[in-house]
């Protein structure tokens, strides 16, 4: 258990284009920020006031839009990325957690 400062993970993995499970967070995280690297530089965001399975995308051409599903699922001790933009097979995914 952490001591009372806020936890902040950060790390990547690799899309797959179905439903992604990242279980080396150690907490549940309060905040989850998804950076594609591939063609479509997609941005999904999602804090704990959101609905499970949301998010915030912003793509590289300007357009933002909330996804009410295939967005982050919070885990206990991770998340889950749905079926987006973002998970793409083979596209690389930095992700950033706080807790």
């Amino acid at each position: 258990m952490a001591s009372g400062g806020d936890r902040v993970k950060t790390g990547s993995v690799v899309g797959t284009g179905a439903l992604l499970t990242v279980r080396t967070v150690g907490f549940r995280p309060k905040r989850v920020r998804l950076f594609g690297a591939g063609a479509a530089a997609v941005d999904l965001q999602w804090n704990d006031a959101m609905p499970n399975d949301s998010g915030r995308q912003a793509i590289a051409d300007g357009t933002n839009s909330f996804v009410s599903s295939g967005g982050v699922i919070p885990l206990s001790d991770g998340f889950s990325i749905g079926t987006n933009t973002v998970n793409t097979a083979a596209q690389l995914i930095y992700w950033e957690c706080d807790g």
